[in-house]
């Protein structure tokens, strides 16, 4: 078990949720139960609301003095729990003074009018907020203990608790091949790109399985290629379900690993205006000339009439016209 002591300046913790962190979180929580919610939760949010919700400069910077070298410590379910922590404090104590002492809402102070509700608080409503805090922290593997600084404020002396064993991220990709057809997937690329541009390509194992654990985060996005596969680009806001991802050959619309009558008769439609996106595998299939721009029409009917007739061409290939 780890044992981390942290002494955050001006309480990073309390921040989050206490003190003025809890108004940033009001509403964001009620009514949530953490063991059904599908919402997958992560430092970013939680930082992201409360700069949406009106949290101060410093606030967030003590904040991230405390989660950012401790990200791996916290799980999504922690996360909403701090959620839900901002929530029960901001109703219990944060709107009531707030509402009281300036009549509106916490989010709408200025940085003195925070700080003047915050000190206008009784010691006991403080402390009760603090206990709280405690007991949010003691079930999510952060011990609270307390002291005072200089001017006599008091302090919170965080202590992690629990060790940073983050679970391995898996992406499986599913490569749509026929009844019998060989895949090999040595020719098949998964690249990691960083919102910078930077990208990491990943060793794929014989079943198609890339390992992201330390390297998908949100906002970068997942690009899966194979050669005569439709390249798909997948942005990860980290809720995205990457446990079976399908790449499928150009002309394959309906994904079966076969470019026959069923595949034209879906691109017939789609060039018609019919609404066939959701029996389509993902959009990249039918855009069988490679049009830079995505767009699939007659062109794309056209070759892939040729293809499913047995006619020696290539889909997914841009074809450039040669001018006189």
């Amino acid at each position: 078990m780890l044992n981390k002591r942290i002494i955050s300046a001006a309480a990073a913790v309390v921040v989050a949720l206490g003190g003025f962190g809890a108004p940033v979180f009001g509403g964001i929580a009620q009514n949530f139960d953490i063991a059904a919610s599908a919402i997958s939760y992560n430092y970013k949010d939680f930082k992201a609301n409360c700069i949406a919700r009106g949290a101060t400069n410093r606030m967030i910077e003590e904040l991230d003095k405390f989660f950012l070298p401790n990200l791996d410590y916290f799980t999504a379910a922690d996360y909403a729990a701090f959620i839900d922590g901002t929530d029960t404090l901001y109703n219990q104590f944060m709107r009531q003074a707030c509402e009281a002492a300036y009549g509106k809402d916490p989010a709408l102070l200025s940085d003195e009018e925070r700080r003047a509700v915050i000190r206008s608080m009784t010691q006991k409503n403080q402390m009760k907020a603090y206990e709280y805090i405690r007991s949010v922290g003691a079930k999510h593997g952060v011990d609270v203990g307390y002291t005072y600084d200089e001017q006599k404020r008091l302090v919170p002396v965080c202590t992690i608790t629990k060790s940073a064993v983050p679970e391995k991220r898996y992406i499986k990709v599913d490569v749509r091949a026929a009844e019998g057809e060989a895949v090999d997937y040595s020719e098949l690329t998964v690249s990691i790109v960083a919102p910078n541009g930077k990208t990491f390509t990943q060793d794929v194992d014989s079943e198609g399985k890339v390992e992201v654990t330390d390297l998908l985060k949100t906002g970068y996005t997942v690009d899966i290629t194979m050669p005569g596969y439709a390249a798909r680009s997948i942005a990860y806001d980290g809720t995205n379900d990457l446990s079976n991802v399908a790449i499928a050959k150009y002309g394959d619309l309906n994904g079966d690993g076969l470019i026959d009558i069923e595949d034209l008769l879906l691109m017939q439609k789609k060039v018609a205006g019919w609404q066939v996106d959701d029996a389509i595998v993902y959009p990249e299939v039918a855009n069988v000339t490679a049009d830079v721009e995505g767009k699939v029409d007659l062109e794309d009917l056209i070759l892939e009439q040729k293809a499913v007739a047995g006619w020696n061409v290539t889909l997914g290939v841009l074809v450039v016209p040669i001018n006189d």
